[in-house]
């Protein structure tokens, strides 16, 4: 179930393809480790604006959310999932005043095949990181 736990240390291997748009004073730095895809997130200065999108294959229907605020002092970490129809089957965020750092969980069911994972920084100041595993 902590498949993210493999997600913490060095970059591995991107996806195929990818969109960013943002500030400079924010990071996403994104891994594949097995089936799963995630990375670490850091933001600093005012806070980051940063948007980036990657392409994950995932053969099931449904996928498991890992994230996590290590340290944030301000702003939002968000993940938003699209399965191979097109269709929203995840999207959540998490502040430094949501009262819960962490988030771990379930898509909902979904198209399996390419889908897109986005994650998303609004005036994030600080660290954290995510992960997306298939359902088996």
């Amino acid at each position: 179930m902590m498949k993210q736990i493999l997600l913490t240390a060095g970059l591995t291997t991107m996806l195929l393809i990818g969109t960013s748009c943002g500030s400079g004073n924010g990071q996403i730095m994104w891994q594949d480790v097995g089936e799963c895809i995630g990375g670490d997130v850091t933001g600093g200065g005012a806070g980051a604006n940063l948007s980036e999108e990657r392409l994950w294959q995932n053969p099931s229907e449904l996928a498991e959310v890992n994230f996590d605020l290590t340290t944030a002092n301000k702003g939002e970490l968000r993940i938003t999932i699209t399965d191979a129809s097109g269709n929203v089957v995840f999207d959540h965020g998490l502040t430094k005043d949501s009262g819960d750092d962490t988030f771990s969980g379930t898509t909902k069911s979904g198209t399996p095949g390419q889908w897109t994972v986005k994650v998303t920084l609004k005036k994030f100041k600080g660290d954290g990181s995510f992960s997306v595993c298939p359902v088996n």
